[in-house]
């Protein structure tokens, strides 16, 4: 069984491009993986790629802590 995570992937340049944030969690009852929630961060310029790359993994690294502080 897994914890809380989440995951980043390039989103589709047809989307938009940029990145798309993925937070997943497991159900207790069966132990599966349950979506979520997910976002795009997307991509004005090419040199923003890293900065919001950035800003997704803030926003899931602060949903972990949030996860962590609700089973406490």
């Amino acid at each position: 069984m897994t914890g809380p995570r989440f995951e980043i992937e390039p989103c589709p340049t047809l989307l938009g491009g940029g990145w798309r944030l993925h937070l997943v969690s497991t159900d207790p009852e069966t132990g599966e993986d349950v979506f979520m929630w997910g976002g795009n961060f997307p991509v004005s310029q090419p040199e923003d790629g890293g900065s919001m790359y950035a800003e997704a993994a803030k926003f899931g690294k602060e949903w972990l802590e949030s996860r962590s502080a609700d089973e406490e």
